[in-house]
């Protein structure tokens, strides 16, 4: 970014070929297709010839709340960076500066022009 104080470069850090990257966005799926977060209904939620909800409900619930802590671990390293929060920050506030600034100018202006015609 360039408002950071770090020296960075926009630069792969490990160059992938196309087969490398499908083998690990495959990985990545099947991983994420072996938790079955999005379960769908079947023949072992059926008690009695009733579909059992809320059971259906909880076992979503727990896997679908293990693909996100695991997702948590992986992308935790990417919550220590805070350059573009820092950036971002500074940016609304410089914008909200602006816009006092400038409605308290528009005010002025109109007060001093009532007062020069004298109203």
């Amino acid at each position: 970014m360039s408002w950071s104080r770090l020296g960075r470069k926009l630069k792969p850090t490990e160059d992938f070929t196309l087969e490398e990257m499908f083998e690990i966005t495959k990985h990545d799926l099947f991983r994420m297709a072996i938790m079955q977060a999005g379960t769908l209904p079947r023949r072992e939620f059926v008690f009695a010839d009733k579909f059992d909800d809320e059971l259906f409900a909880e076992i979503r619930e727990k896997k679908l709340a293990t693909l996100l802590c695991r997702e948590i671990v992986e992308t935790e390293p990417q919550w220590l960076k805070w350059d573009f929060e820092e950036a971002q920050t500074k940016i609304d506030i410089a914008d909200m500066v602006l816009e006092s600034l400038v409605t308290e100018t528009i005010d002025f202006l109109n007060l001093q022009a009532g007062q020069t015609l004298g109203v």
